[in-house]
């Protein structure tokens, strides 16, 4: 086996505040299966090495590469470098063990999912999705925080990330009936609120204890009571994906605030054909970090021929314009129509997803630009770039604060 490099090094950006970047470098050692990592910005280096047992960074004090002694900056370098390699040979065996005893099971679907998607298709069809919808998000909403566990291609978090719900008193200690836990399996993108995941309730490990088994038993009990309710089954939403859209740095977080206060403007004003809002959580720091979304399946950039095309059905192109149309009348513009916001399940049915760039301060002259683009391009021609209408509304903000 090839000896591996183990130390990441991160070109810190003066635009990071210095969490931001610790995060950032946390997830890069996490896949690169890094124990040193090393912040460096010229003649200013910090030593970080990832406990892996604790999951703890532990950071040296700001080293001066032009005057430290004992050691000088080349026997420093050097040992680090014969630390990291020593780090890796001792591991070595540990490795070797996790590759001989790997699970067969992968995580880039839930095996229960795949079961379900066998089920006759007719029936899936006509299902009210928007009641599971609803369902599904007051069954989150019951619980104060989220333990979210990443587990696909390098990642199986030992420890969840944490995310508390927004309006739930902090605590010290979150037990087994405090959170949900949320499996992560698979990454789909990354854009300008960060990146997209693709996720399921594990309902198959939730605790039982008493606590959470009252939550969980609530909302079938209402079912049993009433058919009027039409509250569906705890199953058709455990394992049921949902896009979760997960902001690291600040910057992302506030355009995700943004996109938040757009979901529930249209979902206030009624719109359809859009993805359905499951429910949003803030970090430990109290920033919004994480959005959830019903998922609405894949874009139509996904679909482009070799004329870079997407054939669309008529039933398609008049929906497409009828949820645009709707999403101008309640005082909204998209500002970033393409294939690529644009969304088709497996049952053909599309939507209007991503907006985060979207403005309440749209003009006609944008509703009317947003209409003839969209007109384009479901006649055929080719829209894909990434240009936008009107102003961004937070660099908006930006230059009125600024005044």
């Amino acid at each position: 086996m090839a000896m591996e490099r183990r130390v990441t090094r991160l070109d810190a950006k003066t635009t990071c505040k210095r969490l931001e970047i610790t995060l950032i470098a946390w997830v890069h050692a996490v896949k690169t299966d890094t124990t040193v990592i090393v912040f460096d910005c010229g003649n200013f280096i910090r030593i970080g090495i990832r406990h892996r047992e604790r999951q703890t960074l532990f950071l040296s004090n700001l080293i001066d590469i032009r005057t430290c002694k004992d050691p000088a900056y080349g026997g420093l370098w050097t040992s680090l470098q014969v630390a990291a390699a020593l780090d890796a040979l001792q591991r070595l065996p540990l490795l070797e063990n996790v590759a001989s005893s790997k699970r067969k099971a992968t995580f880039d679907e839930p095996q229960r999912q795949i079961k379900r998607r066998k089920h006759d298709a007719a029936t899936s069809r006509n299902q009210d999705s928007r009641s599971v919808n609803q369902t599904m998000s007051a069954y989150m909403a019951k619980f104060s925080a989220l333990a979210v566990f990443f587990r696909f291609d390098l990642f199986d978090s030992p420890a969840p990330l944490l995310l508390v719900h927004p309006d739930a008193e902090r605590k010290a200690h979150y037990g087994p009936s405090d959170y949900l836990k949320i499996i992560v399996y698979k990454r789909l993108g990354a854009g300008s609120v960060g990146d997209v995941y693709r996720a399921v309730i594990d309902g198959d490990t939730q605790p039982q204890d008493s606590k959470t088994k009252a939550k969980r038993s609530s909302l079938t009990k209402r079912k049993g009571k009433s058919k009027a309710l039409d509250v569906p089954d705890l199953d058709d939403f455990l394992h049921r994906p949902f896009i979760l859209k997960l902001a690291l740095t600040g910057a992302n977080a506030r355009r995700l605030a943004h996109e938040l206060q757009i979901y529930r403007h249209l979902e206030q004003a009624g719109v359809s054909g859009i993805p359905s809002l499951l429910g949003y959580r803030r970090g430990m720091d109290g920033d919004l970090r994480v959005l959830m979304l019903s998922d609405a399946g894949q874009p139509l950039g996904n679909r482009l021929d070799s004329e870079r095309k997407v054939d669309l059905s008529p039933e398609a192109r008049i929906e497409l314009k009828s949820v645009l149309t709707s999403i101008h009348e309640a005082g909204v513009v998209h500002r970033d129509v393409r294939s690529w916001n644009i969304m088709e399940d497996e049952f053909g049915r599309v939507r209007f997803a991503d907006f985060d760039r979207s403005s309440l301060e749209g003009t006609p002259e944008d509703y009317r630009a947003e209409q003839e683009r969209l007109d384009r391009f479901v006649e055929g021609e080719f829209i894909d770039k990434a240009d936008v209408i009107g102003e961004d509304p937070l660099r908006r903000r930006r230059k009125a604060k600024a005044k």
